[in-house]
C-alpha cells in the first residue's frame, strides 16, 4: 500500500472492509452513502499501525500482553502503560506525515476529532463502548501525536481487560483512526431507538445537554431525557435536566462553563427538532434492521450523526 493510500475519505470507500477501517467507520461510512447527515473526515487505515507495529514494536507488544495476570489489575495498570509508551514513541515515516497533514487541510475548519476505529467495534456482538478513545478539538499541528494516542487505547488499561473477559486476546483487532470535522454543538446527546430498560420497541429515548456531547456521554450533567412514541411520533415525555455546567470548545480548548439558573434549567431540544431527531434516528435503525444506539450533535438548526452502533445488552 502506497503512503497516501492509508488515508481514505469517508464516503468515498468503496468495498469497505471492516479490517482495514474498523467499525465506527464502516458505519459513517455507510450512513454518508445513505444520505444521513454525518460530518466529513477521513480514515487512517489500521495497515498504517499494523505495518509500523511489524517492523518496529509487534513482538514486544505480544510478549507483554501473553505475559499478563488479567486477575492482577495492578499488573495490567503497568502493562498498559509499557505498551502505550512503545506504540507512543513509535517512528512514522516523513511521507506519510507530509500526506497526512495536506489531507487534514482539505477538511473545513481548524479543529478536529480524532476517534478510535477498531475492527472489532460496533459489532453486533462487541460494542467496545467507552473502552478505546477520541479526541476532540485538536489541531493540524499536534493530529500525528493524537493519532497515536488512538492507537495506543487499544491498550488502555480497560481495553486489555475488555479484550480478556471476551476472549478476544488471540484475535487480531486492526485499529485505524478516524479525523473528522468537529461539530462545534449547541446541544448534543444519545439516543437509544428502543427503551433500554423496558425494552419497548415503539419508544426512542433521547438524552440531550448544552454543550459538547462529551458531557452526556461521560455522565457529569443531568441531561433531559425525552421519549418519543414512534407509533403515535410525538413525545410522549419530557424529563427536564438542571444542567449546571456545558463542556465547549473556546480560545483555551475543551474547558467546562458554568450555566446560570435559567439557562442550565430549559428544554434543550424544541418539540420540533425532537420530532426530527427521532425521525433521522428511526431511520437510520430501519437502515440497520436493529436498535441503534446513536450519538448527535446540532449545531444552526441541523442535526449531525457521530456514530451509531448496535445495542448489544439487548
Amino acid at each position: 500500500m502506497n503512503t497516501h493510500e492509508y488515508i481514505l475519505r469517508l464516503g468515498s470507500i468503496e468495498n469497505p472492509d471492516i479490517r482495514i477501517i474498523g467499525g465506527k467507520a464502516m458505519s459513517l461510512n455507510h450512513m454518508i452513502n445513505s444520505g444521513f447527515p454525518v460530518p466529513d473526515g477521513n480514515v487512517i487505515s489500521s495497515v498504517l499501525f499494523k505495518n509500523i507495529c511489524e517492523k518496529f514494536i509487534s513482538n514486544k507488544i505480544n510478549h507483554i500482553v501473553q505475559n499478563t495476570n488479567y486477575d492482577d489489575f495492578n499488573e495490567i495498570l503497568k502493562n498498559s502503560k509499557k505498551i502505550q509508551h512503545l506504540i507512543n514513541s513509535m517512528p512514522i515515516d516523513d511521507d506519510f506525515l507530509f500526506e497526512l497533514h495536506k489531507s487534514v487541510k482539505n477538511l473545513k475548519g481548524n479543529r478536529f476529532a480524532v476517534r478510535s476505529s477498531a475492527s472489532e467495534e460496533d459489532s453486533q456482538l462487541n460494542s467496545w463502548a467507552g473502552q478505546l478513545e477520541s479526541y476532540l478539538n485538536i489541531d493540524n499541528a499536534n493530529m500525528v501525536i493524537y493519532l497515536k494516542k488512538c492507537f495506543a487505547s487499544l491498550y488502555t488499561p480497560r481495553a486489555m481487560a475488555y479484550r480478556y473477559r471476551n476472549n478476544l486476546l488471540e484475535k487480531e483487532i486492526c485499529m485505524s483512526v478516524i479525523i473528522q470535522e468537529m461539530v462545534q454543538s449547541e446541544v448534543a446527546g444519545v439516543c437509544f431507538t428502543i427503551h433500554p430498560v423496558t425494552k419497548d420497541k415503539n419508544e426512542i429515548i433521547i438524552e440531550a445537554g448544552l454543550g459538547l456531547g462529551e458531557a452526556v456521554v461521560s455522565g457529569i450533567i443531568m441531561p433531559d431525557t425525552y421519549i418519543y412514541n414512534k407509533k403515535k411520533q410525538i413525545c410522549v415525555s419530557k424529563n427536564i435536566g438542571h444542567q449546571k455546567i456545558k463542556v465547549i470548545n473556546d480560545s483555551f480548548g475543551i474547558v467546562k462553563k458554568i450555566l446560570n439558573e435559567d439557562e442550565g434549567s430549559k428544554q434543550k431540544l424544541s418539540d420540533q427538532a425532537i420530532t426530527e431527531l427521532a425521525k433521522i434516528c428511526c431511520a437510520i435503525e430501519k437502515y440497520y434492521g436493529r436498535p441503534q444506539d446513536i450519538e448527535w450533535a446540532y449545531k444552526d438548526n441541523k442535526f449531525y450523526i457521530t456514530q451509531s452502533r448496535p445495542i448489544t445488552t439487548l
